[in-house]
């Protein structure tokens, strides 16, 4: 007599533990796919979104926004903290370059403005590249950014005669438990992700 045991397909990455570094909040979605794909996915937040140390620079500069001629996004961690900040319904008279489609969504979702300029390469390095043909000398670009980030944006900027301003707009901290859960997750992993020079 022949089985009827059901057809059975294995997924590529059954049995395999992998642990995601993203924040809490913005792990879900990968997670879910690398679920679809067979793996214990697991996640392990190495970085909590913290206010900036001081938030006055980021309060007056987007209290002042009608005097900016563009604004850059580096991440969508920026655009939320502006968005804490701004009156609802306010536009920018400014261009707005986002770092990446990620990026340009949370603009248009949280602040409902759409990204002018988005690089085809996620990064610091794929902004400046974008921005190359903005004619940016005499401009005042607002730049909200991670507290410690890299200077290669408002730099290449300011080499093009651009007047930036760079306003902390928010801090990234390790949650006190994460070295516990780091050593107890890690051992036996097939893989780690990380998705920022920071994790």
């Amino acid at each position: 007599m022949r089985s009827c045991a059901p057809f059975m397909v294995e997924l590529p990455l059954a049995g395999r533990r992998i642990v995601v570094t993203r924040a809490a909040a913005q792990a879900g979605e990968m997670l879910e796919r690398l679920r679809g794909l067979g793996a214990e996915a697991i996640a392990l937040p190495l970085l909590a979104i913290a206010p900036p140390a001081d938030p006055a620079p980021l309060a007056a500069a987007v209290a002042e926004l009608d005097r900016y001629d563009g604004i850059v996004f580096s991440s969508a961690n920026a655009v939320a903290a502006v968005r804490a900040r701004l009156t609802p319904g306010r536009r920018p008279r400014a261009w707005i370059c986002a770092a990446g489609e990620a990026t340009a969504a949370a603009v248009r979702g949280q602040l409902g403005w759409d990204a002018d300029v988005v690089p085809a390469e996620y990064g610091a390095e794929g902004v400046v590249a974008a921005l190359e043909g903005v004619p940016v000398a005499g401009c005042s670009i607002l730049f909200p950014r991670a507290a410690g980030a890299r200077d290669l944006i408002p730099a290449a900027l300011a080499r093009r005669g651009a007047r930036v301003t760079s306003v902390e707009a928010y801090r990234t901290e390790m949650p006190a438990e994460a070295a516990a859960a780091a050593r107890r997750l890690l051992p036996g992993a097939a893989a780690v992700v990380f998705t920022s020079p920071s994790t």
